[in-house]
């Protein structure tokens, strides 16, 4: 079979470009990190060896990003919010560099309640820029470090931290008969 020199230059291409695209991932202390994010950092292709090492992500040997510092390791802290006849009570714990354990109850008054537990991990792009909420009290925008976790039967929790602000904000789906919790329809949880 004769193969066109057109397709043999093709061929060439892809293979040097798919081999360039691919990245290694070293991890020093594998229980510093969850796997969900050691997962999801595989798909980042083109970024060389990505070495994860204490509180660093080394990029390529050269560049260095530190991991979010809060909330604290191994600090359990506490935050509660209420919209009308709605209240939630969120105790967060970060177990290592990427997860948080978290406990969450929510009380809509008269009506229902819903009790929660797991862990959540950092997105592997935490290093691609901050995001920011706003506090509905003060009008005050606030950078946030955000942990989720999508479980197989479409259910969503996401707890955004307020980098420097004792602030959370929730996104929870799949509440029970509780209404869903948007970014914005519920107001910030106060630290207590």
């Amino acid at each position: 079979m004769k193969l066109s020199t057109g397709f043999v230059f093709f061929l060439v291409f892809y293979t040097s470009v798919y081999a360039q695209d691919t990245s290694t991932i070293v991890v020093r202390n594998p229980t510093d990190y969850s796997d969900e994010f050691i997962r999801e950092l595989k798909n980042f292709s083109g970024l060389g060896t990505l070495e994860l090492k204490d509180s660093l992500l080394i990029i390529s040997g050269t560049d260095t990003v530190l991991f979010p510092s809060v909330p604290p390791l191994n600090e359990r802290i506490l935050f509660t919010g209420r919209k009308d006849d709605l209240a939630i009570a969120l105790t967060i714990n970060r177990r290592n560099y990427t997860t948080l354990e978290y406990s969450l109850e929510m009380v809509e008054f008269g009506k229902s309640s819903h009790f929660q537990n797991g862990e959540l991990s950092l997105g592997a792009g935490f290093f691609l820029g901050e995001e920011s909420d706003e506090d509905e009290q003060t009008g005050i925008s606030y950078f946030v470090t955000e942990y989720t976790h999508e479980a197989t039967d479409g259910c969503y929790i996401s707890v955004r931290i307020g980098n420097e602000n004792p602030l959370a904000k929730l996104i929870k789906t799949c509440n029970q008969d509780i209404r869903d919790i948007t970014l914005d329809d519920f107001p910030a949880l106060h630290r207590k």
